[in-house]
């Protein structure tokens, strides 16, 4: 018998068969069109869910080489509640996924220079917390912003014991020979609490390892300070100033 005839016989023959039996019928040959219905329904309402409950993130720190002691998103909601951020609309992000080691450059280290370096180009980033050893390769590179361009002079007056400086004049320098991939260039890289011993000192981060706050919540490695820097093309530099208060307690 061809495929069609007994098809219309089946059909016709539960015109009076009992409900199971036209469920069985149905499943029988419909249940990869009702899978695929279903998944398809299923994948559009998440769909309308994410993007009716996105967040606008209105602060974004990476927080490099750390490790979140709480386990939670205390620190965060602390901070979210200090800086008067909406949990319902908006959110805080404390990257701590990121590790980097420029002495010892492993898949690790280059999946999470990458991912930096592309958050930093979208002007996602908008703080930089490290170990002051690992601060310096970034504060030497001109990624982190002016603090005199962000502050006031009232509040460089509050945070100059803990300023971290960096000499423009070197920075030029490390520009110039890496754009001309002079890997012979050997920088010497003052003390950046000696701005006195600079050409050219400008403020580019703030000490924040006296903050019992951090210390509480992170462990950080590289280094024995915990530089806090702004990013050049940061679009929370409000958030950022209040983060810094935050930490110190300088309003």
């Amino acid at each position: 018998m061809a495929v069609m005839d007994e098809f219309k016989e089946q059909r016709a023959a539960l015109k009076n068969g009992t409900f199971k039996q036209k469920l069985s019928y149905f499943w029988y040959y419909y249940k990869w069109h009702t899978i695929g219905s279903i998944a398809a329904l299923v994948a559009v309402i998440l769909l309308i869910h994410d993007i009716v409950s996105q967040k606008n993130e209105v602060f974004y720190a990476a927080m490099l080489n750390s490790s979140d002691l709480l386990q939670d998103e205390s620190f965060a909601e602390q901070f979210m509640a200090y800086a008067g951020i909406d949990p319902n609309t908006d959110t805080a992000t404390f990257d701590d996924s990121l590790s980097i080691s420029f002495s010892n450059l492993n898949e690790i280290t280059l999946a999470s220079a990458q991912k930096l370096q592309a958050t930093i180009i979208a002007g996602k980033v908008d703080v930089i917390v490290a170990g002051d050893e690992l601060f310096e390769n970034y504060a030497n590179d001109g990624v982190a912003a002016d603090l005199r361009q962000m502050l006031t002079s009232e509040q460089l007056a509050v945070y100059e014991p803990c300023l971290y400086y960096v000499d423009y004049v070197l920075v030029e320098q490390i520009a110039e020979a890496n754009y001309n991939l002079d890997t012979s260039f050997q920088p010497k890289i003052p003390d950046p609490t000696k701005p006195e011993q600079m050409e050219d000192p400008i403020p580019v981060g703030i000490y924040v390892d006296s903050s019992k706050l951090l210390n509480d919540s992170y462990r950080f490695g590289d280094g024995d300070r915990i530089v806090v820097g702004f990013l050049a093309n940061s679009q929370h530099t409000d958030m950022s100033i209040k983060f810094i208060e935050f930490l110190l307690g300088a309003e």
